[in-house]
């Protein structure tokens, strides 16, 4: 006669394979993110537990929109400290010459980019994965949703938008607007370009000649 207290190996083998199942999802818990992307400082949650959100978290002191105002207390841009760190992760990923990408993104975050932009748009870089498929066009959005456009980059916006629906739609020109005016006054003859291609190479030459 069978113990009806014991349960069947046909029975409890499920169980068994579900306690299983759970064991490794309990381990698997990757825990908390760290909290120092411009993503996770904006979000409004307290993403690494550690009782901090956004702009209280030490983590995100890297980004001007914590810093309470404007973090260039010395008029020079603060671009030596935010490309340094940039091309230490850029030429990580993409290899090339660390000199030569702190000479750039120095030109570039004082003569192409917004100085309200410019430092939380390579910091925010910083912060992307690798792996990350469009990472400037990422940082863009994440950037461009902390300030207000220029009256002249919404007018650009228009103009490039419209081109872009014309056989262009490789046109990044929402990132355009993180652009000095000076600098979308100059791109704007590029938009008139008969090919997508030569509107690409035409903007392309534009921000290589500004640096």
């Amino acid at each position: 006669m069978a113990d009806l207290d014991r349960p069947s190996r046909r029975t409890s083998l499920p169980f068994r394979w579900a306690l299983l199942v759970a064991c490794l999802a309990c381990g698997s818990d990757p825990g908390p993110s760290p909290e120092n992307t411009l993503a996770r400082c904006s979000d409004g949650s307290d993403n690494d537990g550690d009782g901090f959100v956004d702009c209280d978290d030490q983590n995100c002191e890297l980004f001007t929109r914590c810093l309470g105002g404007d973090s260039d207390s010395d008029s020079d841009t603060d671009a030596e400290t935010d490309c340094a760190t940039y091309c230490i992760h850029d030429t990580d990923c993409n290899g090339g010459s660390a000199s030569e990408c702190v000479d750039r993104c120095q030109c570039e975050a004082q003569f192409v980019y917004r100085a309200d932009a410019a430092p939380d748009f390579f910091a925010c870089l910083v912060g992307m994965s690798c792996s990350t498929t469009d990472p400037v066009g990422d940082c863009s959005d994440l950037v461009l949703s902390t300030i207000d456009p220029t009256a002249a980059a919404q007018d650009y916006l228009v103009a490039c938008s419209d081109r872009r629906a014309r056989a262009c739609g490789r046109l990044p020109c929402e990132g355009h607007q993180l652009y000095t005016d000076a600098v979308l006054d100059t791109l704007l003859p590029c938009l008139d370009q008969g090919t997508c291609d030569a509107v690409l190479s035409c903007i392309d030459a534009i921000i290589g000649d500004a640096c």
